[in-house]
């Protein structure tokens, strides 16, 4: 987290020295609408991929089938290239694009499911209703805590 500003400045230097460079071999008017081209188009392929990862959410949320991970990481991936298609210059661009890429997100999943487990399971806390004091507790300082599972059934 410490190093999100230098990467951030190093980003702005990056695509300024991009954009000379390509200003000089394209022409000035050639980078400006390359850009607004970028930013336009990777506008719509973001909406068009959003709509159709929010329809594969709803649907394996209300069946239970496939798998909940890989969508809600799309989701994020799309909303990150968003941010970055958006953005003006020549390098968010290319990374904005590789996220909409829907294999390389599978593979880039794949490769982080194992840390993003274990990064879950670290962080999740449970919480439990103590009855003495007739309030929720964190279970980490609440001492013996009972669990009690509850599952819920729809009648027709």
């Amino acid at each position: 987290m410490r190093f999100i500003p230098f990467i951030l400045i190093a980003t702005a230097v990056l695509e300024i020295m991009v954009f000379m460079w390509a200003g000089q071999f394209i022409g000035f008017w050639s980078t400006v609408g390359l850009v607004l081209t970028s930013a336009f188009v990777g506008s719509f392929l973001v909406r068009a991929q959003g709509m159709k990862a929010l329809a594969d959410f709803q649907r394996s949320a209300a069946t239970g089938e496939g798998e909940v991970g890989l969508t809600i990481f799309t989701g994020l991936c799309l909303l990150l290239a968003g941010a970055f298609l958006i953005t003006p210059g020549f390098i968010t661009d290319t990374f904005g694009l590789l996220l909409l890429i829907p294999p390389l997100r599978t593979r880039v999943y794949a490769a982080l499911k194992p840390r993003l487990a274990g990064f879950a399971a670290s962080s999740a806390t449970s919480f439990s209703y103590d009855r003495s004091y007739g309030r929720r507790q964190d279970r980490q300082t609440s001492g013996k805590t009972r669990i009690i599972d509850i599952e819920g059934e729809e009648r027709p």
